[in-house]
């Protein structure tokens, strides 16, 4: 799997935290947030969910369907 740095539209300090967590690679990132296990309005749901808990503002829908889709391209590879 590549590497979380290769991922398109995800802001330095999002990509930041993700390391300090041990993310170090899509196939990490995808196992870890079960991104495969939903569709696209679920996972919107549960990013909009983590923003407010975490009182960020959350990421743009075009953002949030690109992180999706990217994630069902990985699946494939």
């Amino acid at each position: 799997m590549p590497p979380i740095d290769e991922l398109t539209r995800i802001a330095p300090t999002h990509l930041e935290r993700l390391e300090r967590q041990g993310i170090f690679t899509t196939g990490l990132l995808l196992e870890v947030r079960d991104v495969l296990a939903v569709d696209v309005d679920t996972f919107k749901a549960r990013l909009a969910r983590g923003a407010r808990e975490l009182n960020l503002e959350p990421p743009s829908d075009l953002t949030l369907r690109g992180w999706w889709e990217q994630a069902r391209t990985l699946e494939e590879e």
